[in-house]
């Protein structure tokens, strides 16, 4: 820990060399402009409304039918006096529960 907070101060104060951080500040921004610029032309390419890409884009969301369900469900079991649970959860009758609660999400099309 000591040595890390004198190699901080050290650099804070300008005294350390710094071309290793300088090289990889250099790299990191080589890479962003790299990734700046293909999602430039993405864009340019695809983005074009008069695009093949754009037109196949549009027809499928434009004529897609899906179906949406979401559910919320509540349950409860009144269990007898000679409830158990089946092998491999030999649990009593006291041991089991006796609600749930269950969120479901279904979608087709």
């Amino acid at each position: 820990m000591a040595a890390h907070a004198s190699f901080t101060a050290t650099v804070l104060a300008g005294e350390a060399n710094s071309s290793y951080f300088d090289k990889k500040i250099e790299e990191a921004a080589a890479r962003l402009n790299a990734s700046i610029e293909l999602q430039d032309k993405s864009e340019e390419k695809y983005g074009r409304p008069d695009s093949p890409e754009r037109a196949l884009w549009n027809d499928i969301k434009t004529d897609w039918l899906s179906h949406e369900q979401v559910t919320l469900a509540y349950t409860r079991w009144f269990y007898g006096a000679h409830t158990h649970a089946e092998f491999p959860d030999n649990f009593t009758r006291g041991q089991l529960d006796n609600e749930m609660y269950a969120l479901t999400f279904g979608m087709w099309f």
